[in-house]
This record gives structure tokens, C-alpha cells and sequence, in this order.
């Protein structure tokens, strides 16, 4: 095992057991020719994960960039491959041999928690996922059902008969709870760290997809050979080599949220998805099976299937009518409010936005857009309730903040460990401070919306129902 090398090659073997032989090749975009050994061959082929064929990456944003058409599966596929990248790199890290009690553990973890890490992603999952409970009623995560769905499935019974691996172990390295030997904790580190190869494989492949250059500017290569390992944490840092890497990767993440995943429109589309799932499980709260059954299908047959059952509610019919395909009537942004130009902001805008990003859960903003709705009822003829539409950015943890308390530099000249430059956390911090909401509106009424605003009639109305927010 001492002498054992790993080597992405054909014919070589992902572990020191000569188990898994490289022997099948697979290209897709972005990462080109990946290879597989037959173990994984078999659980791509399950009907879980092919499965992932029809969930798109990114949702709606192919109506804004029509390239966006990737899925699940491809991101997947490219974050396995990454994960072996960063394991050839790691075997030549004396620390992960002395981690890794068992080095075909460790290396099998690795392969099975990046190549499922997003198994229970549905149809619109992180759009759902955003609006939390309705009528008490939350749906499962994306973590909570890849649980479900490798332990007991397919993949669940391939994994105890030919991986040897725990099941159990591997569902909780990818929920990241909860994780006790130090082998654990650095297989995690793997797929969810600052650095981590889903990260860095989403970041590229979603920049190239989307036709912008953003994901370029993360230099893969340089990546890799900075990869190093903190003792300490037993989780995955950088040598002093690879600052610019993290800069990078922070870098790239703040402009995609900025010009793709927060763009106007692509949150126009959120905002109009959310409206109408959340109104419609409120009507069809009876049959709560057959909706959760439609999480089993993929993007656009989940979409025809609820467009088909709306046409009961004339109302919300209109909301999700784009996504079905059926014409391209999107809803128009008429306030954009960023918490980064405060002192721009008429008094009662601000106050009203201020406390929208502070405090509001899905359910409350439905509640403030019914009743700003009905205001301008008084001024703008024709206009309903669902014309009408407050949404926010979304900020979590780790998927737009990323946890760099612990996190160090190994500076190897002097052979210690460094904080990251504190430029880092002002980089880490900037989807925070640049946070938005948005009056979105049926493009019938954005001319008359926006007059209200310029002549600052909008900020009086606000500034009258802010006591309700």
C-alpha cells in the first residue's frame, strides 16, 4: 500500500485493493473525457440518478440565458471527476494517509459522496426549498430526500454489496451531520468547504453554460497543486500558493450571484414560480400525495403537470404559463431596492425594504404583496392581487456564505499554518451587504408602477402600510 500511486489513467484502480479499474471513458462539456470503473458505471446507470437527466442546474435562468440548459446529471458526472483530481493531488499529502485509517475507505467516500452529493435535488428543489412551510406543510430537502434515496434504493444496495461502504456514513458526510472520525470530517470538507469540488465545478460549468467568462478566471490547475490539509480540522485548506485561488473562487461566486443567479429577470421567474406553487399547494392541500409524487418528474413534465392542473385557478394559470412553454410573458421588475445604496433610498423605501431583508419569511411577503396589491388597486384600473409580486435574495449559509471560520494557510517556506488574508472576509461578505428585494409586476401595469415611483407616489403608499411589514 506504501508503494501504491494513484493515477487517473485507464486500467489503473481507484484504490490500493484493485478495486475499481478505470475502464470506461465518458466526455462531457467542461470537463472532457472523464473516467469511470465499472462500480460507478453501475450506479450512474440506476434509475435514481438518471434520474438527474432532466433536473436543470440552474431552473428557470434558461429563460434569461438560453445556454443554461445543463442538469443535475452533468454537474454531478463533473464534480465526481474533480473529487479524483483533488484525490491525486492529496495522495501525495503525507496528512491524508495518517487521517485516512483506511486508505479504500477514504477513497471511496470521496468517489460516492461527490457523485451523489445533489441525488435528492427535484424539480425547482432550491426555489421550494425557499418557500419553506405552507399551511404548516414543508417539504422534504434535497438533503433530507438523498437520505431517503440511497438508503433505500438501488444505489443503497449497490454501495453495501460492491462499495463495502456504510450507507448511513456516506448520507451524513453529504448532510454534513453528523460526523465524529476525523475520516468523515475530511471527506466533507471535500464537497462542502470554502474550496470544495462542487463549488468550483457549478461556478465553471454554470459561467460556461450561461455564455459569460466569470468561471475563467478560477485557475483550476493552480487549485489543485495548492491543495493541502489542516490537522487540526482534518478538513482540506491551501498552501500560501493558492491565496489567489480563494480569492478566486469568492471572486466568481459574488459576480454569478450578482449577474446571473440574482439577475432581475432569472429572480422575476423565481418570484412568479414561488407565487404560484405556494397558492397552489395552499388550494390543493388535500391531495398533498400527488404533489409530492410530481417531485419524481423531471423539470418539464413536472411543470406541464401542474400548468395542466392550474387552469382550475384562472388567477395563477398566468404565472406559470412561460414555464410550460406556452409563450414568454414574464413578470418586470418595477423597484429594485440594494441594500447596498441605502442612502439613495426615499426615507419610507428604505424603512420598508430594511425590514423585508431583515425579518420576513415567505408567508409574510405573500401577506405584504396582497396588501400593496390592494393599494395600488386604487390607482391603477384592472389590477389583481397576484399582479403583484415582493420577493428578496436568499442568503444562507454555506451556499452563499461560506464558512471560513478555521480555515488556514499553510505557508510553506516557513512550514506553519496563517489566517487567510482578512480581504478575504470582505469578499466573503459581499452577497450580505449587497443583498435585494424586488416589486415585481404583471408587465401590464410596469409603465404605471414605475410613474408612481418616479413621482415618488410609491414611497408615500409604503410608507403608509410599513407598520404592517
Amino acid at each position: 500500500m506504501s508503494e501504491w500511486r494513484f493515477q487517473l489513467k485507464l486500467n489503473e484502480y481507484l484504490c490500493p485493493n484493485r478495486f475499481g479499474r478505470f475502464s470506461f471513458k465518458l466526455r462531457i462539456p467542461v470537463s472532457e473525457s472523464i473516467l469511470l470503473p465499472e462500480e460507478v458505471r453501475n450506479i450512474i446507470d440506476t434509475p435514481e440518478f438518471q434520474r438527474l437527466r432532466g433536473i436543470r442546474q440552474l431552473g428557470p435562468t434558461i429563460f434569461v440565458f438560453p445556454g443554461a440548459n445543463h442538469t443535475r446529471f452533468e454537474h454531478s458526472l463533473g464534480t465526481y471527476f474533480l473529487s479524483l483530481k483533488y484525490l491525486e493531488r492529496l495522495m501525495d499529502v503525507p496528512l491524508f494517509r495518517e487521517i485516512c485509517e483506511s486508505l479504500d475507505e477514504a477513497v471511496k467516500l470521496i468517489v460516492l459522496s461527490s457523485l451523489l452529493h445533489d441525488i435528492g435535488h427535484y424539480p425547482y428543489s432550491h426555489w421550494i426549498e425557499e418557500i419553506g412551510e405552507i399551511n404548516a406543510i414543508k417539504f422534504p430537502t434535497h438533503e433530507d430526500r438523498a437520505k431517503q434515496i440511497i438508503k433505500n434504493g438501488c444505489i443503497g444496495r449497490l454501495i453495501e454489496k460492491h462499495w463495502e461502504v456504510n450507507p448511513e456514513d456516506l448520507t451524513n458526510i453529504i448532510a454534513g451531520k453528523p460526523l465524529h472520525r476525523k475520516i468523515e470530517l475530511l471527506v466533507n470538507s471535500i464537497i462542502n468547504s470554502p474550496i470544495d469540488v462542487d463549488k468550483v465545478d457549478y461556478l465553471i460549468r454554470d459561467s460556461i453554460h450561461c455564455g459569460v467568462n466569470y468561471g475563467k478566471g478560477i485557475d483550476v490547475e493552480r487549485l489543485l497543486i495548492s491543495l493541502y490539509i489542516d490537522p487540526s480540522t482534518s478538513r482540506i485548506c491551501l498552501t500560501d500558493k493558492g491565496r489567489s485561488c480563494l480569492l478566486s473562487i469568492l471572486g466568481c461566486r459574488n459576480i454569478m450571484y450578482q449577474e446571473v443567479y440574482w439577475h432581475k429577470t432569472v429572480r422575476a421567474c423565481t418570484a412568479m414560480f414561488k407565487r404560484f406553487f405556494y397558492e397552489y399547494v395552499k388550494r390543493e392541500i388535500d391531495d398533498l400525495e400527488s404533489i409530492k409524487s410530481y417531485f419524481e418528474y423531471p423539470d418539464d413534465e413536472f411543470v406541464n403537470v401542474l400548468f395542466k392542473k392550474s387552469k382550475t385557478y384562472d388567477e395563477l394559470s398566468k404565472l406559470i404559463t412561460s414555464f410550460a412553454f406556452k409563450g414568454r410573458s414574464l413578470y418586470k421588475p418595477a423597484y429594485i431596492f440594494s441594500k447596498s445604496n441605502l442612502s439613495e433610498e426615499p426615507y419610507n423605501t428604505r424603512e420598508f425594504f430594511i425590514k423585508i431583508l431583515e425579518k420576513s419569511s415567505y408567508k409574510r411577503l405573500v401577506d405584504i404583496s396582497n396588501v400593496l396589491a390592494e393599494r395600488l388597486q386604487r390607482l391603477i384600473k384592472g389590477l389583481e392581487p397576484h399582479d403583484i409580486l415582493i420577493d428578496t435574495t436568499p442568503i444562507k449559509a454555506e451556499r452563499e456564505i461560506y464558512k471560513l471560520d478555521g480555515f488556514k494557510i499553510w505557508n510553506i517556506r516557513k512550514e506553519r499554518f496563517e489566517t487567510y488574508p482578512r480581504e478575504v472576509n470582505a469578499l466573503n461578505e459581499y452577497l450580505r451587504n449587497n443583498m435585494q428585494a424586488y416589486i415585481f409586476c404583471n408587465p401590464k401595469y410596469y409603465r404605471d408602477i414605475k410613474e408612481l415611483a418616479l413621482q415618488g407616489k410609491l414611497d408615500k403608499i409604503l410608507g403608509e402600510i410599513i407598520d404592517e411589514v
